[in-house]
């Protein structure tokens, strides 16, 4: 008597893990040019720094935005995704994301605006609502894509809290990064004191290092395809850009980089800390992405008797 294993995959039968293939390198675009626009835009407006609030809508809207039309092929179709906001995520952040740029863009507006009489002035009951509504949809920008991924329980490497919440700090630590180079090349200025960034960049790094490593035990411990995952990432396929990429590279690096440049101050080492984060931040959501994995549906164990007896 001999038997066999097998398990459902689409129209075809078989009994090992199967990776998502639709996200790849234009969603894992998409999902860093966003977290990091809208960061810098967060981070900007807390600041008064107009320029870095500028850029971040830029980055938003043309990076984050053209590469979601790139991937879905028929972009007049846009409209579908935004029909659904009382049962789907994709919905939701695609009003939130026209609410950012109308909002981001009339609080740009008031920010670079030189007549204090304008109705988009800060100092105005309207100026203030705009500079609020644009600065929270900015922040749901942040933990947005997060929110899409841990969603649907399909995948349990994404199914976890722990996701919308490295989005969240990842963003901030983007934004962080760009601004403080912005600063430092001389682009723009602040409305306040910015001493506060550099340690904010340290500690952000730190704890995104934390949360990371906290992510990945909670993984290891989860559904047999959370696990299968974590070694994808750790030693499987995606160790490179994982480990190499997002852990050495975008954490340790852009930490001894941020040290570097803090002792010296010298301009070079910040260039290198930019460099390395946002190659850490890109990697990160391209390294998830790929490594999500189906559990099998349940073997079916099917006996078949030998043809001899």
């Amino acid at each position: 008597m001999k038997r066999k294993s097998l398990a459902l995959s689409g129209e075809e039968l078989t009994d090992s893990f199967r990776s998502q293939k639709e996200w790849a390198w234009l969603i894992a675009f998409a999902f860093f040019s966003g977290e990091v626009g809208a960061g810098l835009f967060f981070l900007s407006m807390l600041y008064g720094h107009a320029m870095g609030a500028a850029i971040g809508l830029a980055i938003v809207a043309v990076c984050k935005n053209g590469a979601h039309l790139l991937y879905l092929g028929k972009p007049l179709r846009f409209w579908r995704a935004v029909a659904h906001p009382q049962s789907s995520w994709i919905s939701r952040g695609l009003i939130a994301l026209g609410v950012f740029m109308v909002f981001g863009f009339l609080a740009v507006l008031s920010q670079f605006s030189a007549t204090s009489w304008t109705i988009f002035a800060t100092d105005t009951l309207v100026g203030r609502t705009i500079w609020l509504v644009a600065v929270l949809s900015a922040l749901i920008l942040m933990i947005y894509d997060g929110l899409v991924m841990a969603y649907p329980p399909s995948i349990a490497l994404w199914h976890t809290p722990f996701v919308p919440v490295l989005c969240l700090t990842y963003s901030l630590l983007g934004g962080a990064t760009v601004l403080l180079f912005l600063v430092h090349l001389g682009l723009g200025t602040a409305s306040v004191d910015m001493h506060s960034l550099a340690p904010m960049e340290l500690a952000l790094i730190i704890a995104n290092l934390l949360l990371l490593l906290a992510y990945l035990v909670t993984r290891l411990r989860a559904r047999a395809a959370a696990r299968e995952a974590v070694l994808l990432l750790s030693k499987g396929r995606y160790a490179l850009p994982f480990v190499g990429g997002v852990i050495v590279v975008g954490l340790l690096g852009t930490l001894v980089f941020s040290l570097f440049f803090s002792l010296t101050h010298l301009f070079f080492f910040l260039y290198l800390v930019a460099a390395a984060e946002l190659i850490g931040d890109f990697l990160l959501r391209f390294s998830l992405l790929k490594a999500g994995v189906f559990s099998p549906v349940l073997p079916l164990s099917i006996k078949r008797r030998d043809a001899s007896i």
